[in-house]
């Protein structure tokens, strides 16, 4: 992940709005709402799509999905179902039988 793409998520991050979802639902939704917002959010999507593999380039893979899941998941079901089922079998793919993941060494 590069500096930009990092900036860019933890810009997404601070950008999201959380709103209470019209339904009486417990679940909170977040409104993506300023041109900001917006742009980081297709940035990072273009980054995550442009590569079909776990590592999105730049290192620090782990921590690249751990930033942009919680973007994704808060800008709704159309990133978030298109993002998590490949991510997660991914993740499942890469486990250890011991449970663990090979890292890049880093956190």
């Amino acid at each position: 992940m590069t500096p930009r793409t990092t900036f860019v998520i933890f810009a997404l991050l601070a950008a999201a709005v959380p709103a209470r979802a019209a339904n009486p639902a417990p679940k909170l939704v977040y409104k993506i709402d300023s041109v900001i917002a917006t742009d980081c959010l297709k940035y990072v999507w273009d980054q995550f799509r442009a590569n079909e593999g776990f590592d999105k380039g730049g290192g620090h893979a782990f921590y690249s999905h751990l930033y942009a899941a919680q973007g994704f998941y808060m800008a709704g079901d159309q990133y978030w179902d298109n993002y998590f089922p490949k991510t997660r079998d991914q993740l499942l793919a890469m486990q250890q039988p011991d449970g663990s993941w090979m890292g890049d060494g880093i956190g």
